[in-house]
């Protein structure tokens, strides 16, 4: 199936459509072929080992909310204060997945942070 197909397939089920993007022609592409939200989930992903401590692309939120299209914040965005600078960069909404659901990474972040010597 082409990228349209499905979307339409979505649509006719009275449904949203959402691409996961990893650059700003990737959103261009995925709004002409009628998403209805564009993620940045693949920014990083994408010819390079993104790490679980790599900060969110916030700049591609913004670039994202200039295409006027509903924005899902999406990678890496694993703490409060990571969410609203999402917001507050464009996103209408923000996804949290491993800071909710990979509970080995939570581990290891305050693992981190207790051996962290400094104050």
């Amino acid at each position: 199936f082409s990228t349209i197909e499905i979307v339409s397939k979505i649509k006719k089920s009275n449904r949203l459509a959402m691409a996961d993007c990893s650059n700003l022609d990737d959103a261009k592409n995925a709004i002409l072929e009628g998403a209805d939200i564009i993620g940045t989930t693949l920014s990083g992903y994408i010819d390079k080992k993104v790490q679980d401590t790599d900060k969110p692309d916030l700049n591609l939120v913004k670039q994202f909310k200039k295409l006027n299209s509903f924005v899902m914040a999406e990678g890496r965005y694993n703490s409060p204060y990571l969410a609203k600078k999402a917001i507050l960069a464009g996103a209408d909404a923000v996804t949290v997945g491993s800071a909710i659901t990979r509970v080995d990474n939570i581990t290891s972040w305050f693992v981190k942070e207790i051996k962290n010597k400094k104050a």
